[in-house]
């Protein structure tokens, strides 16, 4: 889930960052998705394209004023809130990941020792 925003500090943001902000939601959504599922591939694809969304959103900050700028702090706050969440997922796909891998990896130690034995 994306993180919630004050719509204040939306509307604060100039037309075109507002745009880049909610397809950086989209892609959120999308990269929780993917990642719950497991397809890591379609995870990378969305985290490269939310990069260049992000590139876009702090393009020129230093044109904003210090309201708009101020507005936009809260909502990276937000971000890095969600981008938290979001990488506790992985962590947590990625043991498990591990822990599966450990079996595997135990499960062919036993065949190869159970052929070994019976090529005796």
């Amino acid at each position: 889930m994306f993180p919630a925003m004050d719509p204040h500090w939306i509307d604060a943001l100039p037309a075109d960052k507002r745009e880049v902000l909610s397809r950086i939601e989209s892609l959120h959504t999308a990269l929780m998705e993917a990642a719950e599922s497991g397809d890591w591939v379609r995870t990378a694809e969305l985290e490269r394209e939310r990069a260049t969304c992000l590139q876009a959103l702090y393009a020129n900050v230093q044109d904003l004023d210090p309201d708009t700028g101020e507005c936009l702090a809260r909502i990276t706050e937000q971000l890095i809130r969600g981008d938290r969440a979001l990488m506790n997922k992985v962590e947590r796909e990625r043991s498990r990941l591990g822990d599966e891998l450990g079996h595997l990896r135990r499960g062919q130690k036993a065949v190869n020792a159970y052929t070994d034995h019976a090529r005796r």
